[in-house]
């Protein structure tokens, strides 16, 4: 089975550079989050802490928004790779059910492939942690207590350890539902679909979603809690402000986990604003993002998550510096130690969403060459996939606005209790620059598949079909 799963590794090797390169990036972030916990805790950083009058708890709470969007980000990508590379290997995986493999034993090679994607990635992520963990942990340690250059923290063989299975681990658990899908489908079936589109939700993760909504819930009550104490302690305004960015993760992983339920329609409903007649390149990119549920899904979340930590953030703080001018103060709000923080983040999922859409490269060529042969004319073709990029960019913005507009609300209430005036803001021109960024990336991702389907003979490009 060992000498099948490498075999086929090497033979799918183009498949595997975009999830490897989403699997180093997120390895790098998980492996400097952990090598700055394990630095704070040095002697080096406690005196430092002591004397600007912090603790090392405090030290590491500078971080906690690293921490959060380094884990949020992680495991909606890694996990979200994985499923999404099961998917592009379904006719591979049908062949192997035809040659004689049993269920279980396809199970176990998609499981090995997956693991040797996180080693992998580890591996690579980690040599870029020791040079890039360094001069990270050195901003932060900086950031909290005024001094650099308090510690050495080049990540160690636990901090390895602790990111290869964080790494692996996700990768492993992502690909256990798509691995056990795929090797239960008929293999005719696999075969012949271009692309699996589930009618709903399986039903662990419609109890995770209840979960998250619950917790929604709990944070709420928790803001409602902070702003009545806000009344008799002002100074407890920090901690309003980190359960607004609490609630706005919160509504994130929500939607993140109850995207397979509603997207396909919310894609529907609002590209429905350009009618067929008017456009029908429009037509048909708007029904294929939501035929190709699984592929819309992988790519919009991941998006999706990066513009809604900036929303959030950025929101935050920017309600903060529209409450302070509107109360006569003129002061300003630091916010480059949160470009540092979430650029990272931001752009590995960015770097997800494309993957993801030239995962699917294959069976694109076979469907342009289908929209080819039945009369498509070269303009249409390349208009379709610049719209479906299009598609993608603006439902994940659409969505994180609701993040963003949830934890501004939540911040503006603490604060207007304060004694604040009352004035939720939202900053989403990082967010914009995001989508709008990754939007000219999907759209060469889209449109290279669409040039190739009408430059190759059409009957050659549909034989395997």
């Amino acid at each position: 089975m060992i000498r099948l799963a490498l075999a086929e590794l090497r033979a799918d090797r183009h498949l595997w550079i975009g999830p490897l390169m989403v699997a180093a990036m997120a390895a790098a972030l998980i492996a400097v989050s952990a090598a700055h916990w394990s630095a704070s805790a040095s002697p080096q950083v406690a005196a430092a802490a002591a004397r600007a009058g912090m603790t090392v708890a405090e030290v590491r709470g500078a971080a906690y928004v690293l921490y959060v969007c380094t884990g949020l980000a992680a495991v909606v990508v890694l996990s979200t790779v994985s499923s999404a590379t099961i998917d592009a290997l379904r006719v591979r995986i049908a062949r192997w059910r035809l040659s004689g493999a049993q269920p279980l034993q396809v199970g176990l090679v998609i499981l090995t492939h997956m693991l040797a994607l996180g080693v992998a990635g580890t591996t690579v992520g980690c040599v870029a942690a020791a040079l890039a963990a360094d001069p990270v942990v050195d901003l932060l340690v900086h950031a909290s207590t005024g001094e650099s250059d308090v510690v050495d923290a080049t990540p160690d063989l636990a901090v390895v350890a602790i990111t290869l299975v964080l790494t692996a681990g996700v990768c492993v658990v992502g690909a256990l539902g798509p691995a056990r899908r795929a090797a239960r489908v008929p293999a005719v079936q696999a075969i012949r679909a271009p692309a699996s589109s589930p009618r709903g939700m399986s039903v662990p993760r419609w109890i995770l979603t209840g979960l998250a909504l619950l917790g929604v819930a709990v944070i709420i009550a928790a803001c409602v809690a902070i702003a009545f104490a806000l009344r008799d302690s002002p100074e407890l305004v920090n901690a309003g402000a980190t359960m607004a960015i609490n609630l706005g993760v919160a509504i994130t992983v929500t939607i993140a986990l109850a995207a397979p339920a509603g997207l396909s329609v919310m894609i529907r409903f609002w590209s429905a604003v350009v009618p067929a007649r008017l456009s029908p390149a429009w037509f048909l990119a708007r029904h294929s993002a939501a035929h190709r549920i699984t592929h819309s899904t992988a790519a919009v979340v991941p998006l999706m998550i990066g513009a809604s930590l900036y929303g959030i953030l950025f929101s935050v703080v920017d309600t903060f510096r529209v409450a302070l001018g509107a109360a006569g103060s003129a002061a300003e709000v630091n916010t480059l130690d949160t470009y540092l923080v979430l650029t990272p983040p931001a752009l590995l999922t960015a770097v997800s969403s494309v993957a993801v859409l030239l995962l699917n490269a294959p069976a694109r060529r076979r469907e342009f060459a289908v929209l080819r042969a039945t009369g498509a004319t070269l303009w249409t073709m390349l208009v379709m996939a610049a719209s479906e990029a299009v598609l993608y960019a603006l439902t994940a913005i659409v969505l994180a606005l609701v993040s963003a507009v949830g934890a501004a609300v939540a911040i503006a209430g603490c604060i207007a209790v304060a004694g604040l005036p009352f004035a939720p803001a939202l900053d989403l021109r990082q967010a914009l620059a995001l989508c709008g960024a990754t939007l000219v990336a999907m759209t060469i991702a889209m449109t290279v598949p669409a040039v190739r389907a009408i430059r190759s003979d059409a009957r050659e490009t549909l034989a395997p079909e």
